[in-house]
């Protein structure tokens, strides 16, 4: 059996038929891949944040700001931790130099 207007035969029509049902398919369940390719991301930004942030509040400082420049941009959020300064580390130095000149006296 065959088509006139493109000289196809039964085989090759049920086969384009199967490839059709196999796109649709693809089309039918593509939105549902989106959404969970996005909160995918979404969860990995937070989780990634929230080390940021850990990470400066360990230095001695503020935890939302950081949390929130990491979420939104993860590369500035990075650099930004790492060109912190030790807020405990300069604080206990303070310490220890307030502490020796208080001996010396």
């Amino acid at each position: 059996m065959t088509y006139s207007l493109f000289n196809l035969s039964a085989e090759s029509t049920e086969n384009l038929d199967q490839i059709i049902r196999y796109i649709v398919t693809f089309f039918a369940v593509l939105p549902k891949l989106l959404i969970v390719f996005i909160s995918l991301l979404v969860v990995l930004r937070i989780l990634y944040g929230v080390l940021i942030g850990n990470v400066a509040a360990g230095k001695g400082h503020s935890f939302i700001g950081v949390f929130v420049l990491s979420f939104l941009a993860p590369i500035l959020g990075i650099l930004y931790v790492i060109g912190l300064p030790d807020l405990e580390v300069q604080e206990t130095l303070d310490d220890i130099l307030n502490h020796l000149s208080s001996e010396d006296e």
